[in-house]
């Protein structure tokens, strides 16, 4: 039985939007939204990188191993990573690593829509 995708990807123009599914991002979620993120910013013109995190309650440290490597293969492609729903425990894990200080963030996806122009 094929195992049921994590992550969705739709695009706005030239944003990608990928939404994380799953609760806990374990190694096989993180890995695909690596994955998926690659993909979707290889695809047409592509700007920038919205990530839904508002269904995640815990990302530990393989979550934010690929949100670092996804924002350094988009920064030397000349695009942004903005992440958006990140819920209180997972912006403590953000705050604790720092991360907050690297990811750009914004509460929502009209809110990061809004900030990279495309609405």
């Amino acid at each position: 039985m094929a195992k049921q995708s994590q992550v969705t990807v739709e695009r706005r123009g030239d944003v990608a939007i990928l939404s994380i599914l799953c609760r806990s991002m374990d190694e096989p979620a993180a890995q695909q939204l690596h994955d998926d993120g690659l993909a979707a910013s290889s695809e047409g013109p592509t700007r920038a990188l919205v990530v839904d995190m508002s269904k995640v309650e815990f990302a530990p440290s393989v979550a934010l191993g690929a949100f670092i490597r996804l924002a350094q293969a988009l920064k030397l492609s000349g695009q942004r990573l903005v992440i958006v729903g990140v819920t209180q425990r997972v912006h403590g894990t953000f705050s604790v690593t720092r991360l907050d200080k690297v990811l750009e963030r914004a509460p929502t996806r009209d809110d990061a829509l809004r900030m990279l122009g495309a609405v």
